[in-house]
């Protein structure tokens, strides 16, 4: 298979674009923060979303408890 064949252009175009972008940035963070947005469009346009969960995601364990959260956050906080 060539290289025109297998996208191998797109990608060099794709990365000559993004790397103008980033010189060109006033912030790194705004960079970033564009690329996740781009990242999380394209994969919510991609996949199939199998409806939408009742029960928050931070309690994905049954023996999770709030005293178990206030201990986490307390123990972030430190850091």
């Amino acid at each position: 298979m060539s290289r025109a064949n297998n996208g191998d252009g797109e990608a060099e175009k794709l990365d000559r674009t993004l790397s103008q972008r980033v010189a060109t940035a006033p912030s790194m963070e705004e960079v970033v923060e564009e690329l996740h947005d781009a990242l999380e469009s394209a994969c919510r346009s991609s996949f199939k979303l199998l409806g939408t969960k009742k029960t928050p995601s931070y309690k994905s364990v049954t023996w999770w408890t709030d005293v178990l959260t206030i201990l986490r956050k307390k123990v972030n906080a430190q850091w």
